[in-house]
């Protein structure tokens, strides 16, 4: 997501996030630059005078599930680059979920980059479901993670072959994946 620069035209930022949002509440995560704060803290170095859109912002966020799924590292992913007392620090850019997304990857972790060439810092998620994968009796279910080095394995060409030769052309991708793991 990459909001309106203009302040102006902003509110066409949060009529795109009203018309993209899944209307049945499935999962749905979405992260970028949304050019407004949420919380009047997320601004340091100049008082927030323009409130109009930090409140549309929130509006919008609360009426379609949106929460903020937090952060480690900086508190700040913008800096206008200016030496002294007229650096100004702003949080733009964040990752929004719905509950249902919440839910599928309870795991997950924001992380604010440090800024190196640009006047943002990048923002790494990590999606993980292993906190919500829980099988029969509490146990984990155990995610399949392919490692490179079975390609050195004699066997690792015949037991793949062996899980994707089901002939039907309607198994998808997963369930070919589940016969090679199975094997």
């Amino acid at each position: 997501m990459y909001g309106c620069p203009d302040r102006i035209q902003r509110h066409r930022t949060f009529q795109l996030l009203r018309r993209i949002s899944p209307p049945n509440g499935d999962p749905w995560m979405c992260m970028g630059d949304y050019k407004e704060i949420f919380l009047s803290w997320e601004k340091l170095g100049e008082d927030y005078k323009q409130t109009w859109g930090m409140e549309k912002f929130w509006e919008t966020a609360t009426t379609l599930g949106l929460q903020d799924l937090g952060f480690s590292g900086n508190d700040f992913t913008w800096s206008n680059g200016i030496a002294g007392d007229a650096n100004i620090f702003v949080r733009l850019d964040r990752v929004l979920g719905n509950p249902s997304w919440r839910l599928l990857f309870g795991g997950s972790r924001v992380l604010h980059l440090p800024q190196l060439n640009s006047d943002h810092s990048p923002i790494q998620i990590f999606c993980d479901r292993t906190v919500n994968q829980i099988g029969i009796r509490g146990h984990r279910k155990k995610l399949f993670c392919f490692e490179k080095i079975w390609l050195g394995d004699i066997k690792c060409a015949s037991v793949m072959e062996l899980g994707w030769e089901q002939n039907n052309p309607l198994l998808s991708l997963t369930e070919r994946t589940k016969n090679v793991v199975q094997d």
